[in-house]
């Protein structure tokens, strides 16, 4: 068998099934529980986002969990079959134990010099890149598996998201905004812009929802050093739950102008499925890959 390598990324990130049998991707899914004790698995991958946020809608909440160990034997033995090496992109281990249970596989004598985890710090689209930049340096000829890893784990250096909800439910039921917090914004009609880096973090507040790209933008400019021009900017993603094509290719044209650069660098994704319930629905998010380093 030719030396052949895996990435083996999940359910956190927006790699979409294309992608996967472009990119030679497989996808771990990430287990969703919902409030009434029903788990969802394999079927989270496959379920649309107005599933989820009908649910939502319903009145159901879902916990996230990292991949049930049975299921990640499982895939890490039927890849073996095929491919020499596994380089595994898990969702940042400030959010889940994704992490740190590939990397107790990897130390295994089964796996040892075979399975190689990075500590990515990152999420949806930040793991699309990722996994697309490295399978690249794969096909133009790299095969050292320590300097592939090596860049995973140096990418959160130049990546950013922020992301903003219409509704505050899915982030206090997720514990990512304390109750108390929420109530003091709800009476104040203030919703908070989080910016996430390995974990969320509180970047700003807004009164008007309309306010929120541009306020994302100011704040990407201040991280990477007061500047950002075409140059220094490689991939922008705008994420959402459920915004209209009208609302999101205005956003486009808004990042376009504000930033100097052109339109095709900028993606348009949706909402990871495991996040749905989280961010509910109306919820935007940005998240920029730039080429210079963060400096804030």
């Amino acid at each position: 068998m030719e030396n052949k390598i895996l990435i083996l990324t999940d359910s956190s990130s927006t790699i979409s099934k294309e992608m996967c049998e472009q990119y030679d991707i497989v996808v771990l899914p990430l287990s969703l529980l919902r409030n009434d004790g029903k788990t969802y698995i394999y079927e989270a991958m496959n379920m649309t986002t107005e599933d989820f946020l009908k649910m939502d809608d319903d009145g159901y909440s879902f916990k996230t969990s990292c991949t049930p160990n049975g299921i990640i034997e499982e895939v890490i033995k039927s890849q073996f079959l095929k491919y020499n090496k596994i380089i595994a992109l898990p969702i940042s281990q400030k959010w889940s134990s994704q992490y740190n249970h590939l990397k107790s596989l990897s130390l295994m004598d089964e796996y040892k010099d075979k399975l190689y985890v990075a500590n990515t710090m990152e999420y949806g689209y930040g793991l699309e890149r990722i996994a697309i930049e490295i399978r690249n340096k794969i096909n133009a000829g790299e095969n050292n598996i320590n300097e592939l890893i090596k860049y995973a784990e140096n990418f959160k250096n130049y990546s950013v998201s922020y992301y903003a909800c219409q509704s505050l439910t899915g982030l206090v039921n997720s514990g990512r905004v304390p109750k108390v917090i929420a109530k003091i914004m709800k009476l104040a009609k203030i919703k908070p812009i989080i910016r996430v880096e390995g974990e969320n973090k509180l970047e700003s507040i807004i009164k008007n929802f309309s306010e929120v790209v541009n306020k994302i933008i100011k704040a990407a400019i201040k991280i990477y050093g007061n500047r950002l021009n075409n140059k220094d900017i490689k991939n922008i993603a705008v994420l959402s739950t459920d915004s209209s094509d009208e609302y999101l290719n205005e956003i486009i044209i808004d990042l376009s102008k504000a930033l100097n650069i052109d339109k095709s660098i900028i993606e348009i994704r949706k909402v990871p499925n495991i996040f749905v319930n989280i961010a509910s629905r109306g919820a935007i998010g940005l998240h920029i890959v730039a080429n210079k380093l963060k400096s804030a």
